[in-house]
């Protein structure tokens, strides 16, 4: 009986040291978002999340340095998260009213995920932390301009002057913020349609050129 030998180039291959580098990091920032929702920021240690991922302390060093590392990645990967929604909301030919609102959604239904609230929760716990903000300034900038090309591009017909657009944004994105700070502090407070009623309405108008504002420092 003879037995046909499979050519090597037919068996399936198994995964590169960059696949299971990647692999790894993933079940790392994994691990960490879970004990840190279940456990709280200060009671996340490294061997928690090591025990979680099914890796070693060592591992965690290797992939990120220390704790402050991995909690930069989760941070890395929620604002990336979030520029990657935004960037596919653009509807043409949609009304700007209907564009803004549905930009604004978008938003929030992102700031409302777990891994945004734990970025928030880590991002407030690790202020004073030089290294960390200063990594996170890094990424949170390079975030910002990409975000401001996806509004840019979003909003590109409207009459508004760059002043206009940036004022939105920073008005957007800091009602926002509070939004979820307030929440996050005190869980009992819900979102008020009112808010968001009055925050579309405020942008709306600016993007129309409504607004007279005077912009000056």
């Amino acid at each position: 009986m003879t037995v046909a030998l499979k050519n090597k180039k037919d068996q399936p291959k198994g995964r590169t040291q960059a696949e299971r580098s990647t692999r790894t990091r993933q079940r790392i920032i994994r691990a960490a978002v879970e004990i840190i929702s279940k456990s709280g920021f200060k009671k996340a240690s490294m061997g928690q999340i090591a025990a979680a991922a099914g890796v070693t302390t060592g591992a965690i060093q290797h992939h990120f340095g220390d704790k402050a590392g991995i909690l930069s990645a989760v941070t890395e990967l929620s604002f990336s998260q979030l520029a990657t929604r935004l960037s596919v909301i653009f509807i043409e030919n949609e009304r700007l009213e209907d564009r803004v609102a549905q930009f604004i959604e978008v938003l929030w239904e992102k700031y409302q995920t777990p891994i945004f609230w734990i970025s928030l929760e880590i991002i407030m716990n690790m202020k004073n932390d030089t290294v960390f903000t200063e990594r996170a300034k890094m990424y949170m900038d390079q975030i910002s301009l990409f975000i401001d090309r996806l509004w840019m591009g979003t909003f590109w017909d409207t009459p508004a002057p760059r002043e206009h657009h940036i004022a939105a944004q920073r008005f957007l994105f800091n009602t926002i913020n509070g939004l979820a700070i307030e929440q996050l502090t005190n869980p009992a407070v819900h979102e008020s349609k009112t808010t968001f009623i009055l925050l579309k309405t405020v942008i709306t108008q600016l993007l129309n050129g409504h607004h007279k504002l005077a912009l000056t420092e």
